[in-house]
Order: C-alpha cells, then structure tokens, then sequence
C-alpha cells in the first residue's frame, strides 16, 4: 500500500531500538548526536522524539505566559531558536533534501499527494515560526492584543507540530521504509554518515540538543498536567 493511500489510523509504529544517551535530566533529549550508522528513518524519528519534548515545555511556557502580564522574550526567542534551527534548518531540510527526492525516485509525483502536503505543512509552520521570530526581536514588550496574537500563533504551532509528526511516525515513514529498495536506502543513510565527518554539523548538534535539555528542564510540566509525548 502506498503511503498517498493510507487514511491515517490512530496507531504507533513499532518500537525501535535508540542508541542515543538520556539526558541528564532524564528526559528523551539526546545530548549526542546519533550514532553513524544510524538509518535515515531512525534518524528522523529520534528527532521528533526531541522536537516533541520541546514542544510540551513550550506548551508550558505558553500556558504560564497567558497567565503573566508581560511576555519573556529572551526565553520566547530561545524556543524560536531551537524551532528554526533544528526542526526548520536540520528536521526538515533533511526531509526536503533526501527523503522527497527518493520519493519521486520510486514513482511518487512530486506536485500530488503526499509529497505536496508535506512542502505545505513545512510552509506553513515556516510562516508560523516567522512571526514568532520576529516577535521575539521586538526592541518594546508587546501590548496586550499582541501578545495575545502571538501566543494564539505559538499554540497553533505546537498543534500543528504534534499533528505533522504523528502523520510522518506513523504513515509516512513505515510506508517508505517498505517500499525503498535496500540499494536506495543505502543511499540515503550515506548522507547521514558523511555529515558526521564535518566537525561543524556536530558541535551544532550537540548545543542544540543541549539547548533542547535546558528549555525541558526549565519548564517541566505539572505531574497532574503532562501533554502529548
């Protein structure tokens, strides 16, 4: 069955086993980089694993941000960080880069579903991120109506997010990973072992991985109010 076939049911993917260190808090943030002979699969949904704990401590932040009558935007604009340079310019430019392109390589269309629907779900979460970007650089603390247009893009954002990845773990992702020759995802593990060899990628990684640890960290979650993992 073919991934632009499938009606989405409610369903996990089967366990895989995770090579990567907890961190020191105990949360599911990797602090190392993925271990090179990790597959490209693995790799993509060890880093939902990251983005999604973000995503709850973001929630948190958010929830205590409506509740206050100013917006911390030092800390909002940490969260912008690790949301544009890990999950825009590593998650998805990966995804963009090597995994649509082996799509179209085994017949999938490049302007028909699903290949479509993901470039449109990374555009919108692109503009979404960009607003909330640029809130974070305000000079002025946001007035009231503002803040509260900011904080109702975040939250979609975090929605959004979840929604997007749930799809790609539990659809996309097994689908592929049938239907790619073992010759073709070969190649696409190649692109991951070669960037462990540049020395920039990996200190990157590993400060936003760290980066990911601390905002988990700072804004855990009530035990009475744990969101979506």
């Amino acid at each position: 069955m073919r991934a632009e076939s499938l009606i989405w049911p409610h369903r996990r993917p089967a366990a895989r086993e995770r090579r990567a260190r907890r961190c020191r808090h105990g949360c599911c943030c990797t602090v190392a980089v993925e271990e090179a002979n990790v597959d490209i699969f693995e790799s993509l949904t060890n880093d939902h694993r990251i983005i999604a704990r973000v995503l709850t401590a973001f929630e948190q932040f958010i929830t205590e941000a409506e509740a206050s009558e100013t917006l911390d935007l030092v800390e909002f604009g940490r969260f912008t960080v690790f949301f544009r340079e890990f999950v825009e310019l590593w998650h998805h430019e990966r995804e963009e880069n090597l995994l649509l392109p082996a799509m179209e390589s085994i017949g999938y269309a490049r302007n028909a579903a699903p290949i479509v629907h993901i470039r449109e779900d990374h555009e919108r979460e692109r503009n979404h991120l960009l607003e909330l970007r640029r809130a974070a650089v305000r000079l002025r603390p946001l007035q009231q109506q503002e803040k509260s247009r900011v904080l109702a893009i975040a939250r979609d954002l975090v929605t959004f997010e979840r929604t997007h990845m749930k799809k790609e773990n539990e659809l996309l992702y097994p689908a592929l990973q049938r239907e790619l020759s073992a010759e073709k995802a070969s190649a696409l593990n190649r692109p991951v072992l070669k960037a462990g060899s540049d020395k920039h990628p990996i200190v990157e990684q590993i400060w936003l991985r760290a980066l990911a640890d601390e905002l988990v960290h700072d804004h855990p979650v009530p035990a009475h109010a744990e969101g979506p993992v």
